[in-house]
């Protein structure tokens, strides 16, 4: 494996009112032509991961009964340590270079990608149809169809909440997130609207979006609030939809 030298930003504990120092805060010009998120992987350390392919395909697993356990790697195993302290306490984002993808058949590759997968969390569904495992295909769906993923699409895909993303001029994060800026700005009663995308714990299923009011003694306008933030967010996932559950404290 090979790595960019790159000095990152040292971690300092946050503080209100005060820039965020840490070494996932960074601009483009701080890599000076650098690449620190790239990784490439050695001869041998391809060649782990392609005999740990080899050896699922061999026992005829199921791509969605591979574990960590039924993919073993041995130097390769080093590269995705590196990579899990890239993405937990480095710059945030990671390329894998170096896998003869092109000599392996579309299954073989869809055992390497879930394979190496396997090291960093569990697998769970990507869509509302319950595939583990996508393809970016136009598979000739409209994007403006809220049932349909983008990469299932030949719409160009910007990021989600910026300009520019081949559906709208805003992005609709940064338009309920504003949203939610202007009612704590404009309302004196209204203390804080906090949204959350979702999550996933050991013990809780995938919840998400979530919504926050924090209101003085105006349950009912809070409840309110939630309730027309929700209806944004469950317009923009095909993963949300308009059956809520609102708890009051």
């Amino acid at each position: 494996m090979t790595e960019t030298p790159y000095e990152p930003r040292k971690r300092l504990p946050a503080a209100a009112d005060r820039p965020v120092v840490d070494p996932a805060d960074w601009r483009a010009t701080d890599f000076r032509g650098e690449a620190p998120w790239v990784l490439r992987l050695s001869d041998a350390e391809a060649a782990d991961i392609l005999d740990a392919v080899a050896r699922v395909e061999a026992a005829g697993l199921e791509l969605t009964a591979i574990g960590r356990g039924d993919f073993p790697l041995g130097p390769a195993g080093d590269v995705l340590a590196a990579i899990f302290r890239e993405l937990t306490e480095g710059v945030g984002i990671v390329q894998l270079r170096g896998l003869p993808v092109d000599r392996l058949t579309r299954r073989q590759a869809a055992i390497a990608f879930i394979g190496l997968g396997s090291h960093f969390g569990t697998l769970s569904s990507q869509n509302a149809e319950g595939h583990v495992l996508g393809h970016v295909k136009d598979l000739g769906k409209d994007y403006d169809d809220p049932m349909a993923r983008g990469y299932q699409t030949a719409a160009a895909m910007g990021f989600h909440g910026t300009p520019g993303n081949g559906q709208t001029q805003t992005g609709p994060m940064v338009d309920l997130l504003a949203r939610a800026a202007r009612v704590v700005a404009d309302e004196a009663g209204v203390l804080a609207v906090t949204v959350c995308a979702g999550f996933t714990a050991a013990d809780i299923p995938f919840t998400g979006p979530t919504i926050t009011v924090v209101a003085d003694n105006n349950a009912a306008r809070a409840r309110e609030i939630a309730e027309d933030a929700m209806k944004v967010a469950a317009d923009i996932c095909v993963f949300t939809n308009h059956n809520l559950t609102i708890e009051e404290l």
